[in-house]
């Protein structure tokens, strides 16, 4: 049997999936061990195990570290009682947690799912994420950018921040409407840097900017409503189920983020989202992301330092080639699907381990 060791709620875990899309298709037994953090009413299968401790995921973690430790003494108990063969641990939290554990009961008999940068500018830190590395029977990665900071290995396997990338829209929509409709969607990070963006938005007609997601949008709108912006939406929290409707009533999508020590060289569910419906994508420049995005002419890299930031973006859109753009997503899409299947027959590889 194979345990999946989830620190998240469900909401944020979408990469979850990513495994049990799998294992349900092949019908391989595996149980899930996850924090309910938000009390949320899942409808989930029997093999999904939920430790029910509400809590804000969004308050410092020095607040929360109490139900945090709780969580690792039910992930333990949980792990124990159910005699996992194998265990596939998704986030670095989870697995620090799990340190001794992994690396005495089931050394080179987990995967390690790193899909994000948070303390490793601590050295202490930094050893411990190696030395799971180095004891895991692979370890997935979300972002090659992640290299620059770890390390290479014949050991990492890409792991996209998608769950199921089995389809690219056929859009073929040549025209963008005006005044130019630009969506941000998923958890909504970095108040402060999204106010500059809402500034930027504001004062310039020829954009409408909408925000779809939760996180820390709160901060947003109540600086909004002072503000007194017009050209500013928020509609909170959604379903994944509404993502084909976001996108019908998007012309680019916002895929920006400041260049912080954790967002820098990530890859974001929305650079994928951008993939499937055919709808460029802007990025901050100088990130991980920008370094795809002008490799592949995916969208645009944006200065969002620079006044003139949109004046700039307005003539890239102004002249910009579709044609060559669907090419490039479709080329795109190409090498996901490749690195899909890698990652497939890895996680195979890695359930028929005696």
């Amino acid at each position: 049997m194979i345990g999946i060791v989830c620190f998240n709620s469900l909401r944020y875990a979408q990469y979850l999936f990513k495994y049990t899309i799998i294992f349900d298709r092949l019908k391989i037994p595996y149980e899930v061990l996850f924090w309910n953090r938000e009390g949320e009413n899942n409808d989930i299968p029997s093999n999904w195990i939920a430790f029910n401790e509400t809590v804000n995921t969004f308050i410092p973690f020095y607040k929360k570290i109490f139900k945090f430790v709780k969580f690792n003494f039910f992930l333990r108990k949980e792990i124990k009682k159910r005699k996992y063969d194998r265990l596939i641990i998704l986030t670095t939290p989870t697995a620090i947690s799990l340190f001794t554990l992994l690396l005495t009961k089931f050394s080179k008999r987990y995967i390690y799912d790193y899909r994000d940068i948070t303390y490793e500018n601590n050295p202490l830190y930094k050893f411990l994420v190696k030395k799971l590395i180095s004891k895991a029977s692979f370890t997935t990665i979300s972002s090659e950018g992640f290299k620059r900071v770890i390390g290479a290995s014949k050991n990492y396997v890409t792991a996209h921040n998608t769950r199921d990338f089995n389809q690219v829209s056929n859009n073929t929509k040549r025209c963008i409407n005006r005044p130019i409709k630009v969506a941000y969607w998923g958890m909504v990070r970095q108040p402060g840097f999204n106010c500059r963006i809402c500034d930027l938005f504001e004062r310039d007609s020829r954009f409408l900017l909408v925000y779809h997601g939760a996180g820390y949008h709160q901060e947003l709108i109540n600086y909004c409503k002072q503000k007194n912006y017009s050209r500013i939406s928020f509609t909170g929290a959604y379903s994944l189920n509404e993502l084909d409707v976001f996108a019908q009533n998007t012309d680019i999508i916002l895929n920006a983020y400041e260049n912080d020590e954790i967002q820098k060289l990530a890859v974001t569910v929305k650079f994928y989202d951008s993939i499937k419906y055919k709808i460029p994508m802007i990025v901050t420049a100088g990130s991980y992301m920008s370094d795809i995005v002008d490799e592949h002419d995916l969208g645009f890299s944006i200065d969002w330092g620079d006044d003139n930031c949109l004046d700039k973006l307005y003539q890239l859109i102004e002249k910009f080639n579709w044609e060559s753009y669907f090419q490039n997503v479709v080329k795109y899409a190409s090498k996901i699907y490749e690195d899909d299947f890698l990652f497939e027959q890895k996680i195979l590889k890695f359930c028929e381990l005696g």
